[in-house]
């Protein structure tokens, strides 16, 4: 189970330049990024990648992505090699990858870190590689788990040191940046004073600036708090000027028209179009389309939530399963991003694209993609006893917009997803 799913680290001849993913086979998908092979994501094309290390002992698909999403997440703002070094030993302080994963400590297997031989020598010249490597055990192999570490320092400071003891050099290389960060302070705090200078001053700041000059003194002619002055006691109060009621645009009526007819005649609302609905079924025929609430043979939708394992790889639903393999061998990048995806609309919306290239062969695998993917779904026995469920009764899944798949707006469309849900529920009868 530790040696199927990875997270890997990539980096480029400058060491500006890194990439972390996710795969079940590291040396294919370096290949790939490398345009060895087909399929490598579109952010590292025009480069040579090297491999720095990858990460396993994940025990599922699931937390592989959780940690991949959360090494990135760590990573924002620090640059290059190193900073992604040191967001994988900030990752590994936490107790777990996201806050709905399952924490490491739980984990049946250990997490174990692989440098790539080839860069070894390259990686031991980072801090950070050298700190990760202390951490985690005498051998690169033997790795201790990571529930048991504690950050040295406060989570506010992330990026400072994180070291177990101090020597000499340390201590006069932390008072440098302390040094360096109280120079920076101090050049920030004269910019917001200089702008705060450069803002226009209120009236009470005027008035105040004016009662300590001499010509302002108290009880001079024009001053503030002197007779006749403005607010001064006794001076009279300047009066507002009462505003106009704003009159209403009243429309010029023609000679036929009188004011009862102005008053009485509406604008016509515009009508709602009628949502399109297929025609009604006929006796014998039972009808599926909607995956929540009491909608009819809810489980027979592609949409609902039926989670299952095919090929080591973990689907949500049954169409995520089918619209990603629509472009796995062209995108997988984009293929996992729909299988990520929750959202029904959302998921309906990204097979569609047309920013993303799809199989040339799909119209000729889809039947088969779509038939494999059901045989998966409906060995769960619960699926397969609502299948069953439905005897002899013809199955149809009901879509305005999709005849293929559906019986489409009128009614005769192709059908094939209940075409091939009656050719599985005839298989399972046979066995049962």
């Amino acid at each position: 189970m530790s040696d199927t799913f990875f997270c890997y680290l990539l980096f480029t001849e400058n060491l500006r330049q890194t990439y972390i993913g996710a795969t079940v086979d590291p040396n294919r998908r370096l290949r790939q990024h490398n345009q060895e092979l087909t399929g490598g994501a579109r952010r590292t094309k025009g480069f040579v990648w090297q491999r720095a290390l990858y990460v396993g002992g994940f025990p599922d698909w699931t937390a592989t992505l959780q940690f991949e999403w959360s090494w990135k997440r760590h990573g924002r703002g620090l640059v290059g090699l190193a900073g992604k070094l040191r967001a994988l030993l900030n990752l590994l302080h936490s107790e777990k990858s996201t806050s709905t994963a399952t924490p490491f400590r739980y984990w049946p297997s250990q997490i174990t870190i692989h440098p790539e031989p080839t860069s070894i020598q390259l990686l031991g010249k980072i801090e950070g590689f050298r700190m990760l490597m202390t951490e985690c055990g005498r051998t690169i192999s033997d790795i201790l788990p990571f529930f048991s570490f504690q950050p040295f320092f406060p989570p506010i400071l992330p990026n400072f040191p994180t070291m177990s003891v101090l020597s000499t050099s340390d201590i006069a290389s932390l008072a440098l940046q302390v040094e360096e960060l109280s120079t920076t302070v101090a050049q920030l705090t004269a910019r917001v004073d200089a702008a705060l200078a450069s803002l226009p001053k209120s009236k009470k700041t005027e008035t105040a600036t004016l009662s300590s000059t001499p010509d302002g003194a108290p009880g001079a002619p024009g001053a503030p708090g002197a007779p006749g002055a403005p607010g001064a006691p006794g001076a009279p109060k300047k009066e507002k000027k009462p505003r106009k009621p704003r009159a209403k645009k009243v429309e010029p009526m023609t000679s036929l028209e009188t004011v009862a007819d102005s008053t009485t005649d509406e604008t016509p609302k515009k009508e709602k179009k009628p949502k399109a609905m297929c025609p009604a079924s006929a006796e014998g025929v039972l009808r599926f389309n909607k995956s929540a609430g009491d909608a009819p043979l809810k489980e027979l939708s592609n949409y609902f939530t039926s989670e299952f394992v095919l090929d080591g790889v973990t689907y949500r639903t049954l169409e995520a399963y089918l619209q990603s393999e629509k472009y796995s061998s062209t995108d997988p990048d984009y293929a996992q991003k729909i299988r990520e995806q929750r959202n029904s609309a959302l998921l309906r919306g990204m097979a569609k694209s047309k920013a993303h290239t799809a199989r040339g062969d799909w119209d000729d695998v889809r039947l088969n993609v779509m038939r494999k993917g059901l045989e998966t779904k409906f060995a769960m026995p619960a699926f397969a006893a609502v299948l069953l469920g439905t005897g002899t009764a013809l199955l149809e899944q009901e879509s305005v917009d999709d005849a293929y798949w559906g019986i489409g707006a009128d009614g005769t469309g192709e059908n094939w997803t209940g075409k091939l849900l009656m050719e599985l529920r005839t298989k399972l009868q046979a066995t049962a």
